[in-house]
């Protein structure tokens, strides 16, 4: 499609002149706004990032290893996913390095899943996730499945600025999505030069080292997801679904798992199941927002489902709303969709079939106990329904990459521990050991089969939300306040930043916050002390009382400062009260903290 506002405009002088590389790793792959300058994501960038990793990846592993086990990419609908998917295709089989390509839009989840049955040595998923439709980027996978962890990073950060950006034979690109599909079937790459490799040469290797992904793989994932829930009995009532995938790659997975598990009443919002990068009805397709969730909750209101389910555009998060005790759809938050799934998978874990035990490599046994993993700033409702079942809860830093390795060290090391989940607060779960990062489509899977199984013992959703709170001591609830710096007179937004993170670390600030909700301070944990190398990072969390917390941390990508509240109360007014307290407060202080002042 020849989209005018989206084409990118490359000026060679540009890149021949700036050699620095100018994007840099966040806590999942690479991420920016689209266009042509060296600090955005276009095909220049895109190509010299895969120029660097193809060089990382023959001097780790060899060129034998990486011509016979090579890279499996995967890209959602963004505008120009297809076109740097079919660009890092062409030029790592130019180096001999194999290539397993997916010919249709891909869910993130299943390029974290493809790694090991293909064997590649890295999977690759061109995304930008969530963010609105001016965004690209790209996530990567190590052998293991788990997103590339620190070690790998600051190693591609060596690579990446020294190598060369691909020459592009015309200087307007326009979004093609049909870029990939068709390298499959011609198995020629023309947009760009590839030399030293000459054109013929190109295409013999791209014959030679470049195939699509099997079609089997995506059965077999879903598979992997199926395996691990329990079976219905037949007199189980059937429970009415509506499912919205926020204009993204969900919906071929998503509806074809939730008819295998059963589930016969499910619904779609018509506008928003096919994919489109304009995201049209969802500017930022984010689901953990209520802004995002409008036409999908209007919906709801209308034809009143048992459960509403969206995932993100990439299909890695799921929102999830249920209708409450006041005729309204509660937008369930991350911590209180984990307390609910874990509740199931902590209930089924002891009855496990064989098949089941097998698909996360638990042993329904006395002898191990289960386990919850969860991050520093994710609330403890979860953790307390952890403590119900006398589960062990585990934390460790924001991202994937630190949940998903501390899942696999528990299995690898054999212990007496068995993770059944891991989560944050931001609608991103995993289950099992097929998929080794968040899973969206998983997740609503799970929470269909709990929503199913409640129904059957004569409960809602809610009503199981309810006993839950009871069960641990009150209302959890919990919120996210963000807030960006603007540059200053002589201060950059992150140098602002620091001084409202520093400010907050202050026991008078920390007073002042337990006066207006009427508690004490109980203790103030500061992670850049801890001593514990795996939770050393910039962040605190400010205990008041015995289950109210202020945690807050510094964006690790852009001039913002994330403040996640959460408290116990001994109901739902009471506890979404004293959020709303917090936040005001914390609102005044940061308003009250001048950028410009010292």
């Amino acid at each position: 499609m020849q989209n005018d506002k989206y084409s990118i405009t490359l000026v060679s002088s540009v890149y021949e002149r700036d050699g620095e590389w100018k994007l840099s790793f966040g806590t999942a792959g690479i991420r920016a706004c689209l266009g042509p300058g060296t600090a955005e994501i276009n095909p220049a960038t895109i190509g010299r990032f895969v120029n660097g990793v193809a060089a990382w990846l023959l001097s780790t592993y060899g060129a034998e290893t990486c011509a016979r086990r090579g890279v499996v990419i995967g890209y959602d609908a963004r505008y120009f996913s297809t076109d740097f998917a079919a660009l890092a295709a062409a030029l790592l089989a130019a180096r001999s390095i194999r290539v397993r390509l997916f010919a249709e839009y891909t869910p993130t989840p299943l390029i974290a899943y493809a790694v090991r049955p293909l064997g590649t040595l890295l999977g690759m998923c061109f995304t930008a996730s969530h963010n609105p439709a001016e965004y690209n980027g790209c996530k990567l996978y190590g052998a293991n499945g788990v997103q590339v962890g620190d070690k790998v990073t600051a190693a591609l950060s060596e690579y990446i600025p020294t190598a060369a950006y691909p020459r592009f034979k015309s200087p307007t690109h326009y979004p093609d999505p049909q870029a990939a599909r068709s390298l499959l079937e011609t198995g020629i790459y023309d947009r760009f030069d590839l030399s030293p490799v000459e054109q013929t040469t190109a295409t013999e290797l791209m014959r030679q080292y470049l195939a699509p992904v099997p079609q089997s793989l995506t059965t077999d994932y879903r598979q992997s997801i199926s395996s691990g829930i329990v079976a219905s009995p037949t007199e189980t009532p059937d429970i009415s679904i509506l499912y919205t995938a926020m204009h993204g790659t969900g919906a071929q997975y998503m509806l074809p798992l939730l008819s295998e598990l059963g589930f016969r009443r499910v619904d779609t919002v018509a506008a928003q199941i096919e994919p489109d990068p304009r995201f049209p009805t969802a500017p930022r397709p984010n689901p953990e927002s209520p802004e995002a969730m409008t036409l999908v909750l209007e919906q709801a209101a209308r034809t009143r489902p048992d459960l509403v389910l969206a995932t993100d555009p990439d299909a890695d998060r799921l929102a999830a709303a249920i209708p409450d005790d006041r005729g309204d759809y509660l937008l369930l938050t991350g911590n209180q969709t984990g307390a609910l799934l874990f509740d199931y998978l902590a209930q089924n874990y002891r009855n496990a079939t064989p098949q089941q035990a097998a698909s996360t490599r638990q042993t329904a046994s006395q002898s191990t106990t289960p386990a919850l993993v969860k991050t520093i700033v994710t609330d403890d409702f979860a953790s307390d329904v952890a403590e119900y079942y006398s589960a062990v809860t585990l934390e460790t830093l924001t991202g994937f990459k630190h949940i998903s390795s501390v899942m696999l060290q528990l299995r690898n090391e054999k212990r007496d521990l068995v993770p059944l989940l891991g989560f944050e607060e931001s609608i991103g779960f995993a289950f099992g050991d097929a998929v080794r990062d968040k899973d969206g489509i998983a997740a609503g899977a799970y929470l269909a089969a709990a929503a199913r199984q409640y129904a059957a013992a004569g409960l809602t959703l809610y009503d199981r939300l309810l006993q839950l709170n009871e069960l641990t001591g009150g209302w959890h609830a919990s919120a996210l306040s963000g807030y960006e710096f603007a540059t200053a007179p002589g201060k950059s937004g992150k140098e602002i930043d620091d001084v409202v993170y520093e400010l907050f670390g202050s026991p008078g600030i920390h007073q002042r916050l337990a006066d207006c909700v009427g508690l004490s301070v109980r203790r103030f944990d500061n992670f850049s002390d801890c001593p514990d190398p795996a939770l050393h990072t910039k962040a605190g969390r400010i205990h008041l009382g015995e289950h109210t917390v202020v945690a807050l941390r510094p964006s690790g990508t852009e001039p913002k400062l994330k403040f996640y509240i959460w408290t116990v109360g001994k109901n739902r007014p009471a506890a979404e009260q004293r959020i709303a307290v917090l936040q005001t407060e914390i609102a005044k202080i940061v308003a009250e903290t001048s950028p410009g002042d010292d």
